[in-house]
């Protein structure tokens, strides 16, 4: 092509002229051509647009991320395109570029063709007949990307465990979260580039960095360990390691999740002690049944025992040597008797007669005898306190409670020492040891003796365990507190740290509202002539009471069950004023048979023989309430001032 200084030469010659125009024509269409393969071939989406809203050109870009084809594309108004939050927007920018001005990084919504929507990043410029020419970048996936990382950032930064990026080559840390320095009592930025190590105490380094090590191998890593604040106190904590590989399996960094787990531990604990309570609770349970049914049965034997013994004692009035032989026998059964009540208790299966008791007055009438019980080397204390602790109770019980424990001390302390009987008030609001919400009183006996093992702990109720030599003890005392204070709706804890005594802290009920307290009923001269119907299975029990009824003078039958002495009635062989029946017996028990009887006699009048307490008879229907209970073992005098004393009553 002639350069421009030869313009009047090309105006000279038409042909050169034409020739030269061909020649511009060409190379315009090539460089025309070159931009157009330089338009098609950016991954950006480019456009050249009107100012009436429509576009003029586009790039094949824009028919890949909106899905719309090059027509349709120029037949909408790109403003139709804009998501409806963007278009005042939009509008401002374009009206700004028509003002001349360039924008970089505008950034709007185009709607694409299934729906969707699609973030645009624009850069444009004006042209000067109002042309806009713009290039656009779909920003979609970088922008869900810079949400996710944002996302990931807020869940790093509010996480209520501790999050910590530690750099496996140098074993320090380099970031962490809020929680995290929270945990050690310190700020974050305090604890980038310190040591991995700096946080746990010196004892678990080894520990720790085996588990650590194990990330060659393994994706993850827990352990439990402890970890230290700032202040130097010391924590357990749940480790959570992951190691982040690159495609080598080359370590890049870990990440420690730490969680405080003294609460978790302290749960444990807890739920440990009340599983082992409530293992301890049921073989008790056991333990009592067991002894609540052997007593029983032992009852039925001693009844003829001592009733026969009190006979034969009476026969052999004025033979000195052999009376004394007959009240060995009494003695023996007596201590045997005992020995069941003790069983009794434990189990909770005792009769016991409950009054109004006072504790501390109890404890004040009693204090005397209590010195005696644990000697002069041991020095006894009452801390009684202000108020009174009044208790629905059996008083006879409560002293065998005080002194058992006592006992218990005083052989805990065989070089001497001291003994405190302290009462206090307490109400519990929610459930505790077994008890319901309400209002106890508190005794507890403490002692500075030796204490007791931790492997006897579990088994220092048990009826029968000891821990004395042979002959010094029965291993009574402590399960018959425990039966009686259980029967009373207590509980009792004990506190024993080995060397440092011992503290046994009984809780019982208080008495919210006057109870009655029963009087005895005066024993009145025999009722001679009055039929008597005796109704037990127990063939040794049954002929003593037969034969010490006869012996008082009363016409006796007996039957060995209440079907059997119903057809007595039913047949008009007897008619009994008084029937003295066994509570527990096989077929019909005592209170059905009871009520049938008094069907047929309705002015007849009952008295129910048991070894077992009243809750335990109540669970054969016999009401409380008008109910005449002869409990065994029982003497001729006792046998006889309960019937003298039922058959007077109106």
């Amino acid at each position: 092509m002639a350069p421009l200084d030869d313009k009047e030469k090309l105006l000279d010659s038409p042909e050169v002229l034409q020739a030269y125009c061909k020649q511009l024509e060409a190379e315009l269409r090539k460089e025309r051509s070159h931009l157009g393969s330089l338009f098609e071939a950016m991954p950006d989406m480019a456009c050249i647009a009107s100012t009436d809203g429509y576009f003029k050109r586009l790039s094949t870009s824009w028919e890949e991320v909106l899905g719309y084809s090059q027509s349709e594309l120029l037949s909408i108004s790109y403003m139709e395109l804009i998501h409806p939050d963007d278009r005042e927007s939009t509008l401002r920018e374009v009206e700004q570029q028509l003002a001349g001005s360039k924008t970089a990084h505008f950034v709007n919504r185009y709607r694409a063709k299934d729906g969707s929507y699609r973030w645009l990043e624009w850069n444009t410029s004006p042209a000067d007949d109002g042309t806009l020419f713009a290039v656009a970048r779909d920003i979609t996936a970088r922008r869900d990307e810079e949400r996710q990382l944002l996302l990931w950032a807020d869940a790093f930064r509010y996480c209520v465990h501790g999050l910590a990026v530690g750099d496996p080559a140098t074993n320090t840390i380099t970031a962490c979260n809020p929680a995290f320095a929270a945990l050690h009592g310190m700020e974050a930025e305090e604890v980038a580039n310190r040591g991995i190590l700096d946080f746990y105490p010196a004892e678990v380094h080894p520990f720790v960095l085996s588990c650590i090590a194990q990330l060659q191998e393994a994706a993850m890593v827990s352990f439990e360990t402890e970890r230290c604040r700032k202040d130097g106190l010391c924590f357990p904590v749940q480790m959570d390691v992951v190691c982040v590989k690159d495609a080598a399996g080359v370590p890049i960094y870990t990440i420690a999740s730490v969680q405080d787990i003294r609460e978790r531990k302290r749960s444990l604990e807890e739920r440990c002690r009340l599983e082992t309570q409530l293992q301890q609770a049921q073989k008790l349970e056991s333990i009592g049944r067991l002894a609540g049914g052997v007593a029983h049965d032992l009852n039925n034997l001693l009844t003829p025992i001592l009733g026969y013994a009190e006979m034969l004692e009476m026969e052999l009035a004025g033979n000195a040597g052999q009376q004394e032989e007959v009240r060995a026998i009494q003695r023996a059964s007596t201590s045997a008797r005992k020995l069941i009540w003790q069983l009794l208790a434990f189990s909770r299966t005792q009769t016991l007669e409950l009054g109004e008791v006072e504790l501390n007055a109890m404890l004040k009438e009693f204090g005397e005898m209590l010195r005696q019980s644990v000697g002069s080397g041991v020095r006894v204390e009452f801390e009684l306190a202000p108020s009174l602790l009044p208790l629905h109770a059996n008083a006879g019980q409560l002293e065998q409670v005080l002194v058992n424990l006592a006992l218990n001390a005083r052989d805990a302390m065989p070089s001497g020492g001291r003994l405190c009987f302290r009462t206090s008030f307490e109400k519990l609001s929610e459930e505790r040891d077994g008890l319901p919400p309400g209002r106890y009183a508190v005794l507890e006996v403490a002692d500075t003796g030796c204490g007791i093992r931790p492997e006897d702990m579990p088994r220092i109720f048990e009826p029968f365990f000891t821990t004395k030599g042979p002959g010094k003890g029965t291993g009574l005392g402590l399960s018959t507190v425990y039966g009686i204070v259980r029967q009373h709706r207590g509980n009792i804890v004990v506190s024993c740290p080995e060397g440092d005594g011992c503290s046994f802290r009984v809780l019982l009920p208080l008495l919210d509202e006057e109870t009655a307290v029963q009087k005895a009923v005066e024993a009145a001269p025999a009722v001679l002539q009055q039929k008597v119907l005796v109704v037990d299975d127990n063939d040794l029990l049954r002929k003593f009471t037969v034969q010490a009824l006869n012996m008082k003078g009363y016409e006796v039958a007996d039957a060995p069950g209440g079907e059997e002495a119903l057809r007595l009635v039913t047949k008009g062989l007897l008619k009994p004023d008084l029937v003295i029946t066994d509570v527990i017996m096989p077929g019909m028990n005592g209170w059905e048979f009871s009520e049938q009887l008094l069907r047929l006699l309705p002015q007849v009048k009952v008295i129910y023989m048991t070894g077992y307490a009243s809750d335990v008879i109540e669970l054969y229907g016999i009401p409380e309430n008008g109910r005449e209970l002869l409990y065994k073992p029982f003497t001729i005098q006792v046998l006889m001032e309960k019937v003298q004393s039922v058959l007077q009553r109106k």
